[in-house]
């Protein structure tokens, strides 16, 4: 099973520090969305406090302290009871979700998640990006939005540029 993985974070600057996380699957019942509470926000660069912050607290009981978030995915990812590969546009998504997981990782959790690349720039893929955030009301970089515009990003490729992908 695919899990499309996007979050936001403090600053394109490392260390960044994690801010919300979504996941996605093809089923549209399978999500998890979680942002964080207790961040400072003079860590967080000016983009980020113009453009990302404003959209935190629209979607109901997503709001978590950053300790939580690690043991709700982990959780989360247990259920889905099938191997499961993470898709993501950034490999900065991984790089902050998967140290948080406890361990060990969910045992169906493939070690290596699928990066998108230049896959994003296909123009079967810009396109349904952007039909998926016009249906969805525009939220971007909010990571529950992005996350599945980059679904319906992927979904839309050429069934063989994804199969030469993996």
């Amino acid at each position: 099973m695919l899990v499309f993985l996007d979050t936001e974070f403090t600053s394109l600057e490392w260390p960044a520090e994690l801010l919300s996380v979504a996941l996605v699957t093809e089923d549209p019942e399978l999500k998890l969305y979680l942002e964080r509470t207790d961040f400072l926000v003079e860590n967080c660069s000016r983009f980020v406090v113009d453009e990302v912050l404003p959209l935190f607290g629209r979607i109901a009981d997503s709001q978590v302290r950053y300790d939580d978030i690690g043991p709700r995915v982990w959780r989360w990812l247990n259920t889905l009871g099938t191997s499961v590969r993470l898709v993501s546009d950034s490999a900065i998504d991984a790089r902050l979700l998967l140290p948080m997981l406890p361990k060990p990782l969910p045992g169906q959790l493939c070690a290596e998640p699928l990066l998108l690349g230049n896959l994003i720039r296909h123009p079967a893929f810009e396109y349904a990006e952007a039909e998926s955030f016009a249906a969805t009301g525009g939220w971007r970089h909010h990571a529950l939005h992005d996350a599945w515009a980059l679904k319906a990003g992927y979904l839309a490729l050429p069934a063989s540029l994804r199969r030469a992908h993996v």
